[in-house]
């Protein structure tokens, strides 16, 4: 009975190794592309972002969106992941759910954007003071107390203002109207 029990731990032994040895040679050769994301990037444009998994010859594909359909130019970014542009702008599409295919691999998702509003204060005491200036548009969500340098076509001969982020008005100075889910603002130094 012992050498029973000996001779099938054995055996279990044997197959256990060499399932694992077999396990890596199986996984080399997966292969995936995962899409993680579109959005607006100032000065490139909308980039759709996506994980790869093993080896391609080459990658290329196409998205739609807006009822068009647009070649993509696709490098590996410093993150190791795909990056992928569409051969014209898609910035018009903002929000808007994309559709598309990266070597047969299909994805879908929403071209997100984090563009806000940018207001400068000119006081003469009431809501009407702030004037919106112009959009910022950044990779990542702002969040309070980030700073942007932007410029002000008000005053030309200042290449640029700090302009600090809030989610409302109670950080603004002077009676402060709405701006909604937040802005980038001045009034003196942020």
């Amino acid at each position: 009975m012992k050498k029973k029990v000996l001779i099938i731990i054995g055996i279990i032994s044997i197959l256990a190794m060499l399932t694992l040895a077999v396990t890596p040679a199986a996984a080399a050769g997966e292969k995936s592309i995962t899409f993680l994301g579109a959005q607006l990037i100032p000065g490139k444009g909308v980039v759709f972002e996506f994980n790869v998994v093993g080896e391609f010859s080459d990658l290329s594909g196409f998205v739609k969106v807006g009822g068009q359909q647009f070649g993509l130019t696709c490098h590996f970014n410093g993150k190791g992941n795909l990056a992928c542009m569409a051969s014209q702008g898609l910035s018009r599409y903002l929000g808007q759910v994309a559709t598309g295919s990266i070597n047969g691999y299909n994805f879908s998702g929403l071209i997100r954007e984090f563009c806000y509003s940018v207001y400068d204060y000119y006081p003469n005491n009431s809501p009407e003071d702030w004037g919106e200036i112009g959009k910022h548009c950044q990779k990542s969500p702002a969040s309070p107390g980030d700073i942007i340098q932007f410029h002000n076509p008000d005053y030309p001969s200042t290449p640029f203002w700090d302009y600090g982020f809030s989610l409302d008005g109670s950080n603004a100075c002077g009676p402060s109207p709405n701006f909604g889910k937040g802005y980038y603002y001045i009034c003196g130094p942020v």
